[in-house]
């Protein structure tokens, strides 16, 4: 039940029926999803302890970044950050077996498909949210959802670009060929979406995602030819997609960015914990006579919680970062859900530099699906835990029930099967594995096994490095800020 609750809130977050449907504000369904999932988390079969609460490095950033936003804040900020921070936990909580996080990223897919296709329904005549006035009135004809987080086509378009990546995880790779199928016609729907919504912001944080999923796994060779491609022919198709020409420093959005940026980052050099949360429209207001909001995820956090601030948030993305780039998944499901986690990171890394999505709710249950990743990797490392039954039971069930989607193994090159070697009186001695085919006889050395038991464990602790690479992560963010302000 905790697991429906979040998809629950999943849903609603998404489609805001709640700001559309006067019956469903009324109901307050928000709060209702996240008072039952608490509930289901005490009562479930498993229940609940205070040590499952801060179990990997990605929950003490968080909780630090917590501390620090309250600690530096106005005496109401904790009345209003509270809740993002309960999305984090809860979701980490309900999503403990890789079969929930399976269905919760294909939720999160099909909810932007959906945004995507009401949006683009507000065109033609079904429009419940009145957005086709302001599209075709303060927007000039961009594509918006009038909902509060999708009501401009920035937002839109940089909400919508992950589900065309993740679309090809879920029904192309490696799926049988009636699922790819599904995949064209799915694609239409948000190509179409973030080409009306004309998103310069949009297009690049696209075209660095498909560009960096295509180069995931892949042999350098092959990622530098990927790369070639994309530096010398993706370019040209990039800047023929609408308002592209306008991407230069005498156009007017850009001009309000450079401000913005130029603002974020002196308070942010000027005060250690910077404005303060909440703080950024009254302090701008009062300094500059106009509102201008941050533009960027970056700015918005450093502008607010100064350089100590970014860093924590910064330290968050780093976690994420290296439980994907670390994980050694081994079958097809755990592969197919750190694609899906590594689409939406990195989407939120390249769209953070233009648009303000620091405190939305996407950043807390990106967060808490990789957390809650690491954690079902971590399990499998301790087989004599709970969440390590928890996994090799959900893994058996996945082999009984869909047997050819499973990861083989990768076997070392003095692997034998007895299909291309005669059995002898040696072989016959050696370890056998017995499979679909037929008995692999498979060799292994002293030393090889001495490799395999030496294996490094799954990270699982912040050290002096890690704190290095964040520290480098925070300098390389703040040089790349003023980069931006000084010659964009």
């Amino acid at each position: 039940m905790d697991f429906a609750a979040i998809a629950l809130f999943l849903v609603l977050y998404h489609l805001r029926v709640q700001e559309f449907l006067s019956i469903a504000r009324s109901l307050r369904l928000v709060a209702f999803a996240m008072a039952f999932a608490m509930v289901a988390t005490f009562l479930r079969e498993r229940g609940f302890k205070l040590k499952d609460l801060l179990k990997t490095p990605h929950d003490w950033f968080m909780l630090a970044f917590l501390i620090w936003t309250v600690v530096t804040g106005p005496n109401w900020t904790w009345g209003q950050v509270y809740p993002v921070f309960l999305y984090y936990i809860m979701t980490v909580q309900a999503l403990f077996r890789l079969n929930r996080l399976q269905w919760f990223l294909t939720i999160w897919a099909v909810m932007l498909i959906v945004v995507a296709g009401m949006a683009i329904a507000s065109e033609y005549g079904f429009d419940p949210t009145n957005a086709n006035d302001i599209t075709h009135g303060a927007m000039k004809g961009r594509l918006i959802l009038n909902t509060s987080i999708f009501n401009n086509p920035n937002a839109l378009g940089h909400s919508v670009v992950p589900v065309v990546v993740m679309l090809f995880y879920l029904c192309f790779w490696k799926r049988p060929v009636a699922i790819k199928i599904l995949l064209l016609p799915l694609l239409l729907l948000p190509l179409y979406c973030i080409y009306l919504t004309q998103s310069k912001g949009a297009y690049l944080a696209g075209f660095v995602a498909i560009v960096s999923c295509l180069a995931l796994g892949r042999p350098k060779a092959v990622q530098l030819g990927i790369l070639f491609f994309a530096i010398f022919f993706g370019f040209g198709a990039l800047y023929a997609l609408p308002r592209m020409q306008e991407l230069n420093r005498g156009e007017q959005g850009i001009q309000g960015r450079i401000a913005a940026f130029g603002w974020g980052l002196n308070e942010m050099r000027t005060e250690t914990s910077g404005v303060g949360y909440g703080n950024w429209d009254p302090a701008f207001i009062r300094q500059n006579h106009y509102q201008k909001s941050p533009h960027s995820s970056y700015v918005h956090i450093g502008g607010e919680e100064g350089e100590p601030g970014l860093f924590l948030f910064l330290g968050i993305i780093y976690c994420c970062l290296r439980t994907l780039f670390t994980a050694k998944t081994t079958t097809v499901a755990e592969e197919r859900v750190r694609r899906l986690l590594f689409v939406l990171v990195i989407c939120y890394i390249v769209s953070s530099w233009m648009v303000g999505q620091a405190w939305r709710a996407t950043f807390f249950l990106m967060a808490a699906a990789v957390a809650a990743f690491h954690r079902h990797l971590l399990a499998q490392e301790m087989p004599e835990t709970e969440e390590a039954k928890e996994v090799a039971a959900e893994q058996k069930r996945e082999s009984r029930l869909a047997p050819a989607l499973r990861l083989k193994p990768l076997q070392p090159a003095f692997a034998m099967s007895t299909a291309l070697t005669p059995m002898s009186a040696m072989t016959a001695t050696m370890p056998r594995t017995f499979t679909a085919s037929g008995i692999r006889v498979t060799t292994v050395a002293a030393n090889e096994k001495e490799e395999a038991s030496a294996e490094k464990p799954l990270w699982n602790r912040i050290n002096w490095v890690d704190l290095v690479l964040v520290l480098a992560m925070t300098y390389g963010t703040i040089r790349f800020w003023s980069y931006i302000i000084m010659h964009f």
